[in-house]
């Protein structure tokens, strides 16, 4: 990866993208636009992000949306921040506000009656695992 694509990256997220955070625990980072060349450019240097449909709004040019969320959020907002603008920067600030354990496991797990693995057959610890009763 270069440090030219990283910079390029950047100035979409500036100009174009989206970084938020919500209370249940997560961070993702968007960038959508109606040119979906850019948006490709950007899934092939990030291939851990997720390309969405065609979206059409009444009035507008229908716009695709590339997103990355979670811990590969965190990854990607790590290696642009160099170039991020200021604004950018207090958005991931506040993202990460709302969503502390944002990438450090799955924090909205419910553990019911004997059950203590996830469904892929992760056994729940206290590590990664908010308990409820």
């Amino acid at each position: 990866m270069r440090k030219t694509d990283l910079a390029w990256v950047a100035g979409l997220v500036n100009g174009e993208g989206c970084i938020s955070g919500t209370r249940g625990g997560t961070i993702t980072l968007q960038i959508a636009m109606c040119d979906p060349w850019c948006l490709w450019r950007v899934q092939r240097i990030f291939p851990l992000g997720h390309m969405s449909p065609w979206f059409k709004v009444l009035n507008r040019r229908p716009f695709r949306r590339w997103s990355v969320s979670g811990a590969n959020a965190l990854r990607v907002i790590n290696l642009l921040r160099p170039w991020l603008s200021p604004v950018k920067i207090a958005d991931f600030a506040y993202a990460q506000i709302l969503a502390p354990n944002a990438g450090k496991g799955n924090y909205a797990v419910r553990v019911v009656g004997r059950r203590r693995t996830c469904v892929h057959g992760h056994t729940y610890t206290k590590a990664n695992t908010i308990w409820s009763t």
